[in-house]
């Protein structure tokens, strides 16, 4: 008797998602927002960095509200960063490269701030004692 043989599985890479643009709206938009979304993959694919962005959106028929819907897409996000974009569908010809290029600039000075021993707390500061201890230098 033949001893079975374990099936082949090809092990995949997941690409390296940094930034996640959420994108959340109502059916009776959906024209506005298909254009949007065709610019986004458009000017994802002329951009050298676009290969690290992702599109996530939540389109319904009116059930969830915008925060509803704003909470799902954070939760269902799976990149270092989210950006939603504009409520009104409307961006820029050059939105991707320069969302991309903000984000670059942040993550360096995250991490110069974390070469230089600044740690962060995982801890929300309450507002009032945030604003109470703040001191204007002029």
């Amino acid at each position: 008797m033949e001893t079975p043989q374990k099936p082949t599985i090809k092990e995949q890479k997941t690409p390296f998602v940094l930034v996640e643009l959420l994108v959340y709206g109502i059916e009776d938009e959906r024209e506005k927002i298909k254009k949007m979304l065709d610019k986004l993959q458009e000017q994802m694919g002329k951009t050298k960095q676009g290969k690290y962005a992702r599109v996530l959106w939540y389109i319904d028929k009116g059930e969830k509200t915008n925060e509803e819907k704003k909470e799902w897409l954070i939760e269902n996000a799976n990149a270092r960063y989210n950006i939603f974009t504009p409520e009104d569908y409307h961006i820029k010809p050059d939105y991707v490269k320069v969302m991309l290029g903000k984000i670059k600039k942040f993550s360096t000075a995250l991490e110069d701030l974390k070469g230089a021993g600044v740690t962060f707390s995982k801890k929300k500061p309450i507002k009032e004692e945030v604003e109470n201890n703040l001191k204007v230098v002029k």
